[in-house]
């Protein structure tokens, strides 16, 4: 674990995820052409939200929850995106206790530059071994999205009740796949 009181001097009792080994460097360059981002789906940072009774369905992306942090996401080319870190639940990015750490706190919903670039890197990796032996894979990494401090790099629909995003001064990110199967929903999409 990493101790945050580097950030701001009152996050002295929280940590996030600290690997044990060389970070891998996410690379953030925007293209040019931004087509090039892929469909309009993934190219804004999401987070997941309850729907609301004022809002243009036809407006709002539709996804799954897969798990307290991500969501699958069907776009409109058709496929299906794994979004790794897009919220906690339906809360945004929230402050909880660290489990096994109990006087320490972290934020949960998010990943970090250290566990978003690691999680691309070794699908990436992955896919390298298995694609000369035609063996597919469940997720191809596409990138990952960064969110700003106030949130306002994110994609939301005028909501009264906007997401949290304790511990502002921390970066918070979400990896982005492709994804070809869903192990918490039992099938192949």
């Amino acid at each position: 674990l990493e101790d945050l009181s580097h950030l701001n001097k009152d996050y002295v009792q929280y940590y996030v995820p600290c690997v044990p080994a060389t970070l891998i460097n996410l690379l953030s360059t925007v293209p040019e052409d931004k087509s090039e981002l892929g469909p309009p789906a993934i190219s804004v940072p999401l987070l997941k939200l309850a729907e609301g009774k004022d809002e243009d369905p036809s407006k709002i992306p539709r996804g799954i929850t897969s798990g307290h942090r991500s969501a699958i996401l069907v776009s409109e080319d058709g496929n299906f995106y794994r979004l790794k870190g897009c919220g906690n639940d339906l809360q945004g990015f929230i402050v909880q206790k660290s489990e096994g750490y109990p006087f320490n706190l972290g934020i949960r919903g998010a990943q970090y530059d250290c566990t978003a670039s690691r999680e691309l890197y070794f699908a990436y990796a992955i896919n390298s071994v298995l694609k000369p032996h035609h063996i597919p894979s469940a997720n191809f990494p596409v990138g990952f999205w960064r969110y700003g401090k106030d949130l306002k790099t994110v994609d939301l629909p005028l909501k009264k009740e906007q997401p949290k995003n304790e511990m502002v001064e921390l970066d918070k990110y979400c990896a982005l796949f492709k994804t070809l199967g869903e192990r918490r929903l039992g099938s192949h999409l």
